[in-house]
């Protein structure tokens, strides 16, 4: 129910009549598992190369602020996946 919920308040939000200022973007990033401390000490045993590094959330989020030509689209929902090491992001 939570997913759905997300991805709907995506769609409301990227609305044009939401109620956003003009040239607004949202987008929702749904990461498989962060790479945080309090996930470190709770899941020491698991596979850390899977995990999306919060840096990398960052410097993405930084990325779409000043170049927009590389934002997403207005709405999107983004899977973001590591595997091996490598963070990758793809449209749902």
């Amino acid at each position: 129910m939570a997913k759905a919920a997300v991805h709907q308040l995506t769609a409301s939000l990227a609305d044009k009549g939401s109620g956003l200022p003009e040239g607004s973007c949202v987008v929702a990033i749904l990461p498989i598992t962060l790479d945080t401390p309090m996930n470190r000490k709770w899941m020491p045993k698991a596979d850390h190369s899977t995990w999306t590094p919060m840096p990398w959330i960052a410097e993405k989020l930084h990325e779409w602020t000043v170049d927009v030509a590389s934002r997403p689209d207005n709405g999107s929902l983004l899977k973001i996946k590591t595997t091996g090491g490598q963070t990758a992001v793809s449209k749902v």
